[in-house]
């Protein structure tokens, strides 16, 4: 019941079934209750206009009755005829309800004149002076017919809510195809632009989200040329600086300088290594690599770092195939995260790979301090640091991460990040088995 509510909830198509069913029910059970009340309105007259039909038919055919034409009226008028006197009895059908069964059945205040109606049937007795008529008309073959159109009326306003439902449908298709843009975009896809099918209100809404997509898009990649720009620009003047550095005395200061260059070094190949995967030179160089051995290696060259690591569920070998160097790079920056940002009394850092048959997961998880929720949308920015003071002893230039997610997301895999203030993080590298990475190769 609560998915079907959060199905109306969340989807306008559902909700604009529910307000055509909704119409349809109303619109017939008001046809419904009209027929019904003009039905009712009209019994007394039609019940006055009854008796002096017939009493027309009994001036015509006399009384007692003259068989011959009565019997000819009958046929003419699909009607049955019953006459009972003291000394005559007479009817057109045997079968005919008698007046005894039908004073039984029936009780009125006035005895000359009775009327009922059963199952399609109108009866009506009229008291002559020296005898009684029986008059029955049979209304079921129009009272079939009548349901035969009630029915044909439901099917046809139900074709005609249907067909309003879809060309409705139709129209604000639109709306899901825009819904589609904003899913690709937010995801980072701004190549996506999302398809225009009417010139309307909503088909001039989705151009222009096209065209702020393509803005943004043009946006980053100036922003990206202009990163890519400055960092080769940055690297003949820090080969510079390196080559003068060693004519340099050793001190304090010297040793400074160059933690500074080498810094500016990494952050530099990194922003280079990002910009490489994007390009048809930094394309992946896929290898068969057991996971577990490079998790080792990685772990073997921070094994001297507080608060350490251990592997707490890991297979004895699992194979990938995947770019070993730059996931290796991978491991390492998020390992070296954890490192830095787990509290002096942190127990080790565990490790662990979820494998199955269509996908592997490696998990990494620290009870360190933690990222606050809200910082937690914009780990992957490039330059984007949790510590806003962005001191050298908290953290690099804030691309690790960036870097991260590029390398995840060309080996057709992903990287997400949950974590709690001051309780921890666990981070999953997630890889897809079986991919094709042919476009990588």
């Amino acid at each position: 019941m609560n998915k079907f509510v959060g199905k109306i909830k969340s989807s306008i198509f559902t909700k604009l079934l529910l307000v055509i069913i909704m119409t349809g029910i109303i619109v017939i059970a008001l046809i419904g209750g009209f027929l019904k009340y003009y039905t009712h309105k009209m019994k007394p007259p039609f019940q006055k206009n009854a008796i002096h039909y017939t009493n027309y038919i009994i001036r015509e055919i006399g009384t007692p009755p003259d068989t011959i034409k009565a019997l000819e009226i009958s046929q003419d008028l699909s009607l049955q005829i019953r006459f009972e006197s003291p000394d005559f009895k007479w009817t057109t059908n045997e079968k005919l309800i008698s007046f005894k069964n039908f004073d039984e059945k029936n009780s009125y205040e006035n005895e000359n004149i009775k009327i009922d109606f059963d199952e399609g049937v109108y009866y009506l007795t009229l008291q002559q002076d020296i005898g009684r008529y029986l008059f029955a008309f049979d209304f079921r073959e129009s009272a079939a017919s009548s349901e035969l159109l009630s029915v044909f009326l439901i099917f046809l306003l139900t074709l005609v809510f249907t067909a309003a439902y879809l060309l409705i449908k139709r129209i604000l298709k639109q709306i899901n195809l825009l819904n589609e843009g904003v899913k690709q975009v937010a995801g980072g896809n701004l190549k996506y632009q999302v398809a225009v099918t009417n010139p309307d209100e909503l088909g001039k809404l989705s151009e222009s989200f096209n065209s702020m997509t393509r803005r943004i898009g043009e946006m980053i990649r100036s922003k990206e040329r202009l990163l890519l720009d400055v960092s080769h620009e940055l690297r003949s003047p820090l080969t510079r600086i390196k080559v003068a550095l060693e004519f340099v005395e050793e001190s304090q200061s010297k040793e400074s300088v160059k933690e500074d260059i080498s810094d500016v070094e990494k952050m530099i190949t990194e922003i280079l290594e990002t910009e490489r995967l994007n390009s048809d030179h930094g394309k992946l160089i896929l290898t068969k690599t057991n996971v577990l051995e490079l998790i080792k290696e990685v772990c073997r060259d921070l094994q001297n770092k507080h608060p350490g690591i251990k592997p707490a569920s890991v297979p004895e070998s699992v194979f990938l195939n995947i770019d070993r160097d730059r996931i290796k790079t991978v491991l390492k920056n998020v390992l070296e995260n954890s490192l830095k940002y787990s509290k002096p009394e942190s127990l080790p850092m565990e490790i662990s790979i979820n494998d199955k048959e269509k996908s592997l997961v490696i998990i990494i998880k620290d009870n360190g301090f933690g990222i606050a929720e809200e910082e937690l949308p914009f780990i992957f920015e490039p330059f984007y640091r949790v510590d806003k003071s962005r001191s050298k002893e908290t953290g690099g230039y804030g691309l690790g991460m960036s870097l991260c997610k590029k390398i995840m997301e060309a080996h057709g895999g992903s990287i997400e990040i949950k974590s709690e203030l001051n309780a921890g993080t666990t981070v999953y590298l997630k890889f897809t088995r079986y991919i094709n990475y042919a476009a990588h190769s």
